[in-house]
């Protein structure tokens, strides 16, 4: 994701990312984040907006994603499936 922001011409501080969002992890450790209760509530998650976003700009900047896109896929197959899935 950074390498992509990087050259679509973002300022990142790569060091400073990573530092940011351990502390941010750290801090909100006990939370369940929004994309799990969506996923609980068999609701749309934000997938689309933020991996996606990341794979759409790394495809036209002709960056390889393979972790976002994965990713991607993986909760999109979750959502497309929540009607097949049994309590």
């Amino acid at each position: 994701a950074v390498t992509v922001g990087i050259a679509a011409g973002v300022d990142l501080d790569r060091d400073h990312l990573h530092g940011h969002v351990v502390a941010v992890a750290e801090a909100t450790a006990p939370n369940i984040n929004s994309m799990l209760a969506d996923r609980r509530k068999k609701a749309r998650t934000e997938i689309d907006f933020i991996n996606g976003a990341i794979v759409r700009k790394g495809d036209e900047l002709g960056i390889e994603v393979q972790v976002n896109r994965t990713l991607a896929r993986l909760m999109s197959a979750i959502e497309t499936s929540y009607a097949l899935q049994v309590e």
